[in-house]
This record gives structure tokens, C-alpha cells and sequence, in this order.
């Protein structure tokens, strides 16, 4: 009789560890990992992939973490997000929360800054290899700076690399306090510089974190003379520069002052071979055009009270430089209409509806003008991008060659030969 009770407990002893191991079975458990799949100088892409570790399938996920102050999630995908502060939290959508054992699932987002995520907690629980713990330690200082060439408008520097326990991510190279350029190598010329002028540069590493290393020793040069001869003319207003603009002659400078200068710009009058003219500023000199506003004539020239809202336009204006400056929030970007010998050299373009750059030349019936031949743009050294906005971005540097003619056919219609930038 003693003998009964004890294999009645081993049999419920047995039946309890079974269903206990068969509760702890069918357990979800979600893990998040993080990754950068993209870095830029302002920001970065970061991602999530989630990884059901357990044996049943999971019914939804919370990813939480927190951005240092300075960092900004400013859109995600594949998750719903809230905000609370510095703290973020991306719920699963509608599609992907439920994760079968051994699945994934995953969710990107986009930062403005370059701190990374801390804290990360998944279902309430530590990510298990979510973000890294916060970088702090600045790159070395960039060393021994050198000029390895110069012009009447450019000068290349290079530098020693810098090191970083994580990894430098990008090179600012400043002239007093601003920032000049910026590149990923230790190698880097900075354009829209005046001819027979001193200049003096310096050099700072920053890495994914945010953190910026000090200064190197300053390093000076002087552009070459300038061909053209020309005088200089220095612009800070809108109206000074379509003045300055509608006045040019060849072997000119004008020069544009740091700021937003906003209307209808236009250039008719041409530089030649020998003496060409240059439109120059520094990056933060913006040309902005509200337009198109007013009626077209039947033969599109620049025509008081007709603007087409082109950031800057050339037109029967041959052998320009355009260097340095940028050109944003307009219908397009540059055109060059019949203005061969345009060379644009590190303009930056950016958030326009239509081409960044175009040119074409038209040959007009004799109601409008005479025949003109056609030319073809392209850029050399330039990339292009999709911005947030969804618009055509542009940089680098452009020159308009003359190519073959075209012909029109009937008054006021034009036939264009033309290349996109």
C-alpha cells in the first residue's frame, strides 16, 4: 500500500513538468538589433531587425529608446511612432507584428544628428545588442596640413588622418569659423575663391557621434591673377545683384555676401574667350525664386513682368564661371539657354521642381531671332540625390559645349537640343 501513493506523486510530478514545459514552449521572445545603413554629415539612416527567439508566433512588438539631446528622429517606416521628449517609442504596424519563431521583422528610420540610440528596450525588455553605449571621445586633430595647388579660384589642400575609437566619419575644412567644405578623405579643394587673394585654412575631424576634434595648425595660400582683367563687384541685396547682373562685363567678378537673395535673376550679358565673367559666393549665398509669375511672350527671352522662376538664368550669355554659391526653392535650378562656355564649378542646387541644371540652345524662326546652334550640358565630378523632399538634387561641376543645331518649326515655337546636368 505505501508503494501506491508514491507512483501516483511521480505520475503527477511528471504530468506537472510537462505542462509546465509546454507553457514555457509556446513563449514569444523578441530580441531587437541595431544598425546604421546609412551615415551622411548631418545625419544618419538607422534600422532594427527583430528576431523571435522563442516557439510561438509573436502578436505585435514595442521597440523604446532615447536620442541624445541634439538628435532628431524625423520620419520612420514599417512601425507606428510616438514621441515623448528624447524618448521614442515605434510600435509595430498593421503588417508586420507578428514574427513567427525563428522570423524576422524590421522598422528604418531616419535621424537628423549623429547621436545614437541608448536604452533600448524591446516588449519592455533590454534589446540584447540594441544601440551602443554613447560614443564621447572626440577624434585626434587632424595633422600637418599642405596646399597641393592653386588657382585664380580654387586651392587644394590635403591633411594626416585623423584616428577615432569608432571611426571618422567626415573633414571640415574652415576659413575663420565657417565651414568652407567638407569631405570623407583627407583631400579636398575649395572653390569660389577671388584671384590674387590670401587665404588662410583650417582643418577639424568629426566622427558618427557628433564629436569634432580641435583644429589643425592653419595653412595659407594665395590664388593665382586672374586672365580677364576685370573689375570686382560686391553684392548683398537682391536688387544689387540683378544691378550688378544687368551691368556685367567681361572679365568681371561679382561677388555674392553671405545670404538669401530672393527674385528673378537673369544674365544677357556674355563674357568672351579671352575674359570671361564670374558669378561667385560662398555656399551660405542663396538664390531663391518664388516664381513662375506673369504672362509668357511668344518667344521666351527675359521680359519685364514675366518671370519664369528659374533660380538663375542665362540667356545669349556665353563664358560665365558661376562658382561657389547655391541655388534652391525654384522652378529649375540653372539654365543656360545659348550660353556656351558656361562652366559652373561647385554650385550647389537643391530642392527645385524640375532639372537642376539645363541648357539647350534654340534655333528660332525669324519672327523671334536669328539662328542659334544648340549645346549640351553635363556634369563631371558632381552627384546627384533624392532629398527628403522628394526633389532633384545637384552637385558639382557643369560646362555647356556647343553640339549640333536643331531646327524649329513655326513662330514662337522652339526645338531644343539639351542635356540634363
Amino acid at each position: 500500500m505505501g508503494k501506491r501513493p508514491t507512483a501516483v506523486g511521480v505520475a503527477l510530478a511528471c504530468l506537472v513538468a510537462l505542462l509546465v514545459g509546454s507553457a514555457r514552449a509556446d513563449a514569444a521572445t523578441v530580441s531587437a538589433a541595431f544598425s546604421q545603413s546609412s551615415v551622411w554629415s548631418t545625419g544618419y539612416g538607422g534600422q532594427y531587425v527583430l528576431t523571435n527567439t522563442g516557439d510561438a508566433e509573436s502578436t505585435g512588438w514595442v521597440v523604446e529608446f532615447d536620442l541624445p539631446p541634439g538628435s532628431t528622429v524625423v520620419n520612420a517606416w514599417n512601425s507606428v511612432l510616438t514621441r515623448d521628449g528624447q524618448h521614442y517609442r515605434f510600435a509595430n504596424a498593421a503588417f508586420n507584428g507578428r514574427i513567427p519563431p525563428g522570423g524576422t521583422a524590421g522598422f528604418g528610420f531616419n535621424v537628423s544628428g549623429l547621436g545614437l540610440p541608448t536604452g533600448c528596450e524591446v516588449d519592455g525588455v533590454p534589446c540584447d545588442g540594441g544601440g551602443p553605449a554613447p560614443d564621447t571621445s572626440a577624434p585626434t586633430v587632424p595633422s600637418s596640413p599642405r596646399v597641393t595647388g592653386v588657382t585664380a579660384s580654387e586651392v587644394s589642400l590635403t591633411w594626416t588622418a585623423s584616428t577615432d575609437d569608432v571611426g571618422v566619419t567626415d573633414y571640415q575644412v574652415l576659413r575663420g569659423t565657417a565651414v568652407v567644405a567638407s569631405t570623407a578623405s583627407t583631400a579636398v579643394t575649395v572653390g569660389g575663391l577671388l584671384p590674387s587673394t590670401a587665404y588662410a585654412f583650417t582643418v577639424r575631424a568629426r566622427d558618427a557621434a557628433g564629436n569634432v576634434s580641435g583644429a589643425s595648425p592653419e595653412v595659407t595660400a594665395t590664388t593665382s591673377a586672374g586672365t580677364g582683367g576685370g573689375s570686382t563687384v560686391d553684392v548683398s541685396t537682391a536688387a544689387q545683384l540683378q544691378a550688378a547682373l544687368a551691368a556685367a562685363t567681361p572679365g568681371q567678378t561679382i561677388r555674392m555676401a553671405a545670404g538669401v537673395y530672393r527674385g528673378a535673376f537673369a544674365i544677357t550679358r556674355p563674357g568672351t574667350a579671352a575674359a570671361p565673367a564670374t558669378l561667385t559666393g560662398p555656399a551660405d549665398a542663396v538664390l531663391v525664386n518664388d516664381g513662375p509669375s506673369g504672362s509668357a511672350p511668344g518667344c521666351p527671352t527675359p521680359t519685364p513682368g514675366w518671370d519664369p522662376g528659374y533660380g538663375l538664368w542665362l540667356h545669349d550669355a556665353p563664358h560665365w564661371n558661376l562658382t561657389g554659391f547655391t541655388v534652391r526653392e525654384s522652378k529649375k535650378g540653372i539654365v543656360a539657354d545659348n550660353s556656351h562656355h558656361t562652366v559652373i564649378d561647385r554650385v550647389h542646387v537643391h530642392h527645385v521642381d524640375e532639372e537642376a541644371v539645363h541648357s539647350g540652345a534654340r534655333r528660332r524662326t525669324a519672327c523671334c531671332a536669328t539662328p542659334r546652334s544648340a549645346t549640351r550640358a553635363w556634369c563631371s565630378r558632381g552627384t546627384a540625390r533624392r532629398s527628403t523632399s522628394g526633389r532633384r538634387t545637384r552637385t558639382g561641376r557643369a560646362t555647356a559645349t556647343p553640339a549640333a543645331s536643331t531646327a524649329a518649326t513655326g513662330c514662337g515655337c522652339w526645338a531644343t537640343a539639351s542635356g540634363r546636368a
